[in-house]
């Protein structure tokens, strides 16, 4: 989970950088969330699996109790963070 959740935080905030966004990269996951959303880069559906996976991530990666990690949710982080990945031109 941790794993999956740091490779789709950095695309996000290169998803962000090529859909002109102007603001810090270095925020708060859920500020890219919103304006990756705001821009049309995330749709709603996409934006409810992201923040699920940030507050198990957030459990997790504290030592807070968490419900089990779900194989099917790793897999649909690492997707949606190739797809981001894989829409911005040039990009090999």
């Amino acid at each position: 989970m941790l794993l999956a959740w740091a490779a789709l935080e950095a695309a996000l905030r290169r998803s962000a950088l090529h859909a002109g966004y102007k603001g810090k990269v270095r925020v708060q996951p859920t500020i890219l969330i919103r304006e990756l959303y705001a821009l049309g880069r995330l749709n709603r559906e996409q934006v409810q699996l992201v923040e699920s996976a940030r507050q198990q991530r957030t459990r997790i990666a504290h030592g807070l109790p968490s419900a089990p990690v779900d194989r099917d949710v790793i897999l649909q982080i690492i997707r949606l963070a190739e797809h981001l990945l894989n829409s911005i031109p040039g990009r090999i």
